[in-house]
C-alpha cells in the first residue's frame, strides 16, 4: 500500500480502490492481527455519524473483498463473527 500515491497493490496487481476503501484497508493493515470493530471502521469510513443499522462498512468490505480477490487465493479480509474484521497476513488461513 502506497499512501503517498494512494495506490494499492495486492499479489503484484494494481487495485483501483475508492478513497473510503483505501482508508478501511489502511486501518485493517495497520492493526495487523488485531480485530477492528465495525464501529471503528465506520469512524474510519466517514467523518459523519451514521445510524449503526446502515450497512456502510459491510458494503465497502464487500467491495474490497471483490477487488482484492484473485483466483484461488483465500479472502484477504477475515470476518470475526460478532466482533469485526481483520486483514489476513501472508500465510494465514
Amino acid at each position: 500500500m502506497d499512501l503517498l500515491h494512494r495506490e494499492v497493490r495486492f499479489a503484484r496487481r494494481l487495485v483501483a480502490l475508492q478513497p473510503r476503501e483505501i482508508r478501511l484497508l489502511e486501518t485493517l493493515i495497520r492493526n495487523g492481527d488485531t480485530v477492528v470493530t465495525r464501529a471503528m471502521l465506520l469512524e474510519t469510513a466517514s467523518s459523519f455519524h451514521f445510524d449503526p443499522q446502515i450497512n456502510l462498512v459491510e458494503t465497502h468490505i464487500s467491495g474490497l473483498r471483490s477487488k482484492l480477490a484473485l483466483g484461488g487465493l483465500p479472502d484477504a479480509i477475515e470476518t470475526v463473527r460478532g466482533i469485526g474484521y481483520r486483514f489476513r497476513t501472508a500465510g494465514a488461513a
